[in-house]
């Protein structure tokens, strides 16, 4: 299910069911490197900083669609447990002052999160949401981007998180 905002669709929501537990689903998060492999959108992506195994900070390069030129975008992950409600919320917050420009219109605005939530055996519930800045792009090039990209990133996630690295990965924080 996808649904949008914003009077130029400035923010998504994107949620599914995948066949993975919570862990797996963090693990693949956290495993910053294989972004680009999941997130059509993401063309590159560095970690900059790690400030705890909790939270780090982003570097990433999104491929925009034509006739828009690709963009950059520093942005800080924080992983919020909650064992309680069985529930991992990933708050995504852009910070772009807080690495150098690169050749890229930096993104000023991206900010959102990840939410999986355990709903049964090996079944995690996944929201992915994100309000980005308003873009001056034709109809047919923000409809692309927030219509199709929350979709594929989602059906990439959830062929992703069935690798085994991520199901026996070993997260401190969720012991």
């Amino acid at each position: 299910m996808i649904q949008l905002r914003g009077a130029k669709t400035t923010e998504y929501r994107a949620v599914m069911t995948v066949n993975a537990d919570l862990k797996s689903c963090v693990a693949l998060l956290q495993d910053i490197e294989s972004h680009p492999q999941f997130m059509t959108t993401v063309k590159s992506v560095e970690l900059l900083k790690v400030y705890n195994n909790k939270e780090s900070l982003v570097y990433s390069v999104i491929d925009m669609p034509f006739p828009m030129g690709d963009k950059d975008l520093v942005s800080k992950a924080e992983f919020i447990n909650k064992p309680a409600e069985k529930k991992v919320i990933v708050k995504l917050k852009s910070l772009p002052t807080a690495y150098p420009a690169k050749d890229y219109d930096r993104m000023k605005t991206a900010d959102g999160q990840w939410i999986f939530e355990t709903i049964g055996d090996n079944k995690t519930k996944v929201t992915y949401q994100l309000k980005f800045d308003e873009s001056n792009a034709p109809n047919w090039v923000v409809n692309k981007f927030v219509v199709d990209n929350p979709k594929e990133v989602l059906l990439g996630f959830a062929n992703f998180v069935k690798k085994p690295k991520y199901k026996n990965a070993d997260i401190v924080w969720m012991r």
